[in-house]
């Protein structure tokens, strides 16, 4: 005689196995490489963070801004030798609170420096603070160290031997995403467009011998 136990229990583990089936093709078909960058659900392959938020609010975060493109601008002073390169984009933290990120790369006495502002938040200067992890296209996620400015809100390189390598590789990109980390713990994110650094950073470069 067949136990009657075990027929139940195997009855209710099919009843819970069901659903699963069902809805994991669902699941899996939702999860491509083109996830917006600012959505920070599991199918993203962009890194969600590094400070695990509560997963309940990461689900309410909806795609915000697209990246600023073709906003490069350059100037020159013929006096001091200086070149400068920059472009800003919208940044949002996890707080809903909106601002500006602003990439600004300077040729100065033939030194290179590349430098994050970030409108609005204080940056660290110790530990992942001082780091920014980004991402290039569809490429590797990197992570670089930077140093905080005497403007508290400014996170830079400023040694050409760092710089220029870190300035090659978005050359030739479409978009650059990056995340950090401010001095009080929250998450920052924003997109640089690309497009248009070539022919921007061209006198720069020549300028700085690179």
């Amino acid at each position: 005689m067949r136990d009657p136990f075990a027929i139940r229990y195997l009855f209710h583990l099919a009843l819970l196995c069901v659903p699963v089936l069902l809805a994991s093709p669902h699941a899996l078909a939702g999860c491509s490489g083109s996830v917006p960058f600012f959505v920070y659900g599991s199918c993203s392959s962009w890194k969600e963070t590094r400070l695990e938020p509560d997963r309940s609010v990461r689900r309410t975060i909806a795609p915000m801004f697209a990246p600023a493109a073709g906003k490069w601008r350059a100037s020159s002073d013929a006096g001091s030798g200086q070149y400068d390169v920059f472009a800003m984009a919208a940044l949002s933290g996890p707080d809903g609170k909106r601002g500006k990120a602003k990439l600004a790369i300077r040729c100065r006495n033939d030194t290179t420096t590349a430098r994050f502002s970030f409108a609005g938040y204080e940056m660290g200067n110790r530990g992942a603070a001082r780091e920014i992890v980004y991402q290039v296209d569809d490429g590797d996620e990197e992570i670089i160290e930077l140093e905080r400015g005497n403007d508290h809100e400014v996170l830079g390189i400023d040694q050409g031997y760092r710089a220029v390598p870190f300035l090659r590789r978005l050359i030739g990109g479409r978009t650059l995403r990056i995340s950090a980390i401010a001095a009080d713990g929250r998450e920052l994110r924003a997109v640089l467009g690309l497009e248009g650094l070539d022919e921007a950073i061209g006198s720069l470069r020549n300028a700085c011998h690179w």
